[in-house]
């Protein structure tokens, strides 16, 4: 059977949300809404066509456009913030709607109508960093439009965009002080920038980690509705709803994320928790399902080997068992129950580390 062709291209991707879109909302749902599609109607929209490009997607507060010109990206993104800038000159600053915009030049793969790849996270990712009423763009994207639109740039140096930031898994035994410490220091992150979603997505995988999971499923929801194109955000808010046994409001948002990211080079995270989700759930045979998807990408941790290895103690699949547990000890020599009992410490509900653990005795690892 032939593969499937995979469409790519080059593009300049641009993402804009409203900052403090949650607040606007609470205080206002009907005024922001009807405001909000005002600037649609009247300036975004006409801009967007103006300067060629497509919308690929809109998220509540949030678009996602496609353009073919980076410099049409560039006169689009400054024209529009302009533009807003004139419109909330009379308006209260705790009214105002300012958009957050980034950019990035980059390879997009073609799904139908929506377009994804890194192209498209990174562009998400600049947005995030962006000030209110400000565009952040990729270093590309300065070299391509320098000395070609009237604007002034700032560098704001090198940054770190990686997807999967905070998804890996908690790899030490538990230390309530320092737990204490990375929960301190992320909060007060978040009090310096609290429209920044992923210092709320890490703040809420902090708390997670200190087993305050109402409060880290206040500030992973928050995340999600400060930047809903941001995958890790939607993986982190379903791991930590699984962990309330919550599974069917969980896998919505594992969906969501992998739909986000689908070649993320650490999408091996999203795979992971998925299958520790089903697990939990005692549902093994989507675990295993879910556990060998991310055994198949490069750099995997070996916790999928480990979940799957569970699973599979359940389901006493003796072709699959064998193999699975051999590979799971030659990445890890020492991997026992107890092992696994002290670093799966975050798990809220003691039944799911009975059945977590009871999982790998009943595939023959030791205690």
């Amino acid at each position: 059977m032939p593969l499937e062709h995979i469409e790519r291209k080059l593009a300049a991707i641009l993402a804009a949300d409203v900052s403090g879109y949650s607040r606007l909302m609470s205080s206002d749902e009907e005024g922001t809404l009807m405001r909000l599609k005002s600037h649609r109607r009247e300036l975004i929209d006409p801009k967007i066509t103006e300067h060629n490009g497509r919308i690929v997607k809109t998220t509540g507060d949030g678009l996602l456009v496609e353009f073919a010109s980076v410099v049409d990206a560039m006169r689009c993104a400054v024209e529009v913030q302009r533009g807003m800038a004139d419109r909330n000159s009379d308006v209260p600053t705790e009214k105002r709607i300012e958009f957050r915009v980034g950019i990035n030049v980059g390879d997009i793969i073609i799904d139908d109508d929506d377009i994804l790849g890194d192209g498209v996270n990174v562009a998400a990712r600049l947005e995030g960093l962006a000030d209110p009423g400000g565009i952040c763009v990729s270093g590309r994207v300065y070299e391509d439009t320098r000395g070609k639109i009237d604007i002034a740039f700032e560098d704001t140096g090198e940054q770190q965009l990686k997807n999967s930031l905070g998804m890996t898994y908690f790899e030490a035994d538990p230390d309530d002080g320092r737990l204490h410490d990375v929960v301190a220091i992320a909060r007060q992150a978040v009090e310096l920038d609290d429209q920044d979603a992923l210092i709320r997505f890490i703040y809420g995988r902090a708390l997670v980690a200190r087993g305050a999971y109402a409060h880290a499923l206040s500030e992973l929801q928050t995340a999600v509705e400060l930047n809903p194109n941001l995958a890790v955000v939607h993986c982190g808010l379903a791991d930590a709803l699984a962990y309330e046994g919550r599974f069917a409001e969980a896998m919505p948002f594992f969906h969501k994320a992998i739909e986000l990211s689908p070649y993320d080079p650490q999408r091996w995270a999203f795979y992971s928790y998925r299958a520790l989700a089903h697990l939990l759930a005692r549902e093994f045979d989507q675990a295993v399902e879910w556990a060998n998807k991310a055994v198949l990408v490069p750099r995997c941790h070996y916790w999928p080997l480990a979940h799957r290895v569970s699973a599979l103690g359940y389901l006493q699949t003796g072709n699959e068992l064998a193999p699975a547990l051999n590979e799971l000890l030659q990445r890890k020599p020492y991997f026992s129950c107890g092992f696994a009992r002290r670093r799966l410490f975050y798990l809220k509900n003691p039944v799911d580390l009975d059945t977590y653990v009871e999982g790998l005795r009943r595939a023959g690892l030791p205690e």
